[in-house]
């Protein structure tokens, strides 16, 4: 496979990391079909009473180690692609920087959910609690 890498210039020194198209393609359509693989059997029963569309979703799992595969590739080809060494402290903010807001912003989204299902099984006091540290816990990561 022949993969074109881009180095693209927004000032006259200004180097912005390359861009891997082909394979931020693949990687997208591989995040795609987890999303399919956890959300199409309960949205579609007919898809997945189907042979072939329980075949087909059955192996969703697969595309998660390819995702993770090809995300290692591409970040090892825009960070060391100069053949520079990155230093471990940049490279650690820029990924937290990157992940941390919409981690963050999900783990908000579900808090009321988790809180509501706690609070249905065992009271509120314990969903609070539990709640509580379970929302710290994950906001610390």
């Amino acid at each position: 496979m022949n993969v074109e890498i881009q180095a693209s210039k927004s000032g006259p020194d200004q180097k912005r990391p390359m861009k891997l198209h082909a394979l931020t393609s693949l990687r997208f359509f591989a995040a795609l079909y987890v999303v399919l693989y956890h959300t199409l059997g309960s949205a579609l029963p007919w898809l997945v009473q189907s042979t072939t569309g329980t075949r087909v979703l059955s192996l969703g799992y697969l595309s998660v180690s390819f995702f993770y595969l090809l995300s290692g590739y591409i970040l090892g080809m825009v960070y060391l692609g100069g053949g520079k060494s990155v230093p471990k402290k940049n490279f650690y903010i820029a990924r937290f920087a990157r992940i941390y807001p919409l981690f963050f912003l999900t783990l908000l989204a579900d808090a009321p959910n988790l809180l509501l299902t706690r609070a249905a099984n065992y009271g509120w006091l314990t969903a609070i609690g539990e709640t509580s540290v379970t929302f710290v816990g994950n906001m610390l990561m």
